[in-house]
């Protein structure tokens, strides 16, 4: 994680955007869409799902781009998979912003399939849609005490809920990303084990709270 978060401090946001948005052709608003996504990333509630997790995917992209088939697409969709809640708010909300934009609605429609292809689990089927896909789940391929700070933060982000609320729906979640393969591109599955083996040890830690929480 350390290497990662190297890389991120070097990282210039805002003018990778500004140069991505170039790229795609945007025809104006490009502060004015800057500006939403430092707005909406850094709501209060926003423990993991925030510009922090969009620049590490964007770094990790950067460092297997050689996989991507378009990059531009896939970098837009990051920039923008988890801006609301729900993958299909977020696909939605891309579409109003890059309309706006004056963005080729071909493109729009690209990003938005990349977009759908980060709602854990799932399977995505394309290239692409398999990248980024393996990219957002690629912060649970670290050493434990790493890895568990995830679902630390996605707890934070869900204060609205009771512990025995969150961690039922967690751990359900946790089953359902091992009933199938975790990593969906080839050069992915590398760190499958180490994954897996997170994923399990999370699974037997919410199962230990849940019996604590039924006594």
């Amino acid at each position: 994680m350390e290497y990662w978060l190297n890389l991120i401090a070097k990282f210039n946001g805002k003018e990778e955007f500004e140069a991505l948005c170039r790229q795609l052709h945007c025809q104006r608003n490009i502060d004015i869409l800057y500006a939403l996504i430092e707005e909406l990333y850094g709501e209060p509630r926003r423990y993991y799902h925030n510009l922090r997790h969009i620049l590490f995917c964007l770094v990790v992209l950067e460092s297997f781009k050689v996989l991507a088939d378009d990059l531009s697409i896939v970098k837009m969709a990051i920039w923008f998979h988890d801006i609301k809640t729900t993958e299909d708010d977020s696909a939605s909300i891309m579409r109003g912003c890059l309309k706006s934009a004056l963005v080729n609605e071909a493109i729009v429609n690209r990003i938005s399939e990349l977009i759908i292809d980060t709602k854990h689990p799932c399977q995505p089927t394309t290239n692409d849609g398999q990248l980024i896909h393996d990219i957002d789940l690629i912060g649970l391929a670290e050493p434990w005490e790493s890895a568990k700070i995830i679902g630390e933060r996605v707890r934070l982000e869900r204060q609205n809920i009771s512990d025995q609320d969150f961690f039922e729906r967690r751990l359900a979640f946790l089953k359902k990303l091992l009933q199938q393969p975790i990593f969906a591109h080839e050069h992915f599955k590398q760190f499958e084990e180490l994954t897996r083996a997170n994923l399990e040890r999370e699974v037997q830690e919410i199962k230990i709270r849940l019996d604590k929480l039924a006594d």
